[in-house]
């Protein structure tokens, strides 16, 4: 931790306190973007899309002051196999993306695993994967993605499932 000046137990080699040590880390390895918000909030608590009377939190919120837009939605993972199917739908989906104005706001910190490109490809076009992709609705679906001519109420799925997939896209989210 350069930025922030602490020192801390890696819990990938043997400390304790996953979540809090890898919200540090992505204070330390993000410090210059977030200083860009006027605030940033810790497990920031909003709905779903799996049911709206449940809540989920958020890791990291940063927000700017004018009109309290969100810029930044950010989901730290500090294991070494916590982001599987499982927990790409619960949260990246059903939470991420059903709360984001826009595609650009969500961004997940993932250490000590190798999520790949393909991995999220494996998830997202799974049966599960698709039908969260499908409950967050075609006007959700044309919020996220503005510029997509070609997405249709038909094809709303299959263009966010391309889109996702995009190389561009995938490193904007998860790099």
């Amino acid at each position: 931790m350069n930025k922030l000046n602490k020192s801390y137990n890696d819990p990938l080699k043997g400390g304790n306190s996953k979540g809090a040590h890898g919200v540090l880390k992505t204070l330390d390895d993000e410090f210059d973007n977030l200083l860009k918000g006027n605030s940033i909030k810790f497990e920031k608590r909003v709905e779903n899309a799996r049911d709206i009377n449940s809540m989920s939190a958020e890791d990291l919120t940063v927000e700017l002051l004018i009109d309290g837009q969100i810029i930044k939605r950010i989901e730290v993972k500090y294991c070494t196999n916590c982001v599987d199917e499982k927990t790409i739908i619960k949260q990246f989906i059903e939470r991420d993306l059903y709360n984001a104005t826009n595609i650009n706001q969500i961004k997940w910190k993932v250490y000590g695993q190798d999520f790949t490109k393909s991995d999220l490809q494996t998830i997202l076009s799974s049966a599960d994967g698709k039908k969260a992709l499908e409950g967050l609705g075609v006007d959700k679906v044309k919020q996220l993605l503005p510029k997509d001519e070609f997405l249709t109420n038909q094809n709303f799925v299959q263009r966010i499932l391309e889109n996702l997939e995009r190389k561009e896209v995938f490193n904007l989210i998860f790099k």
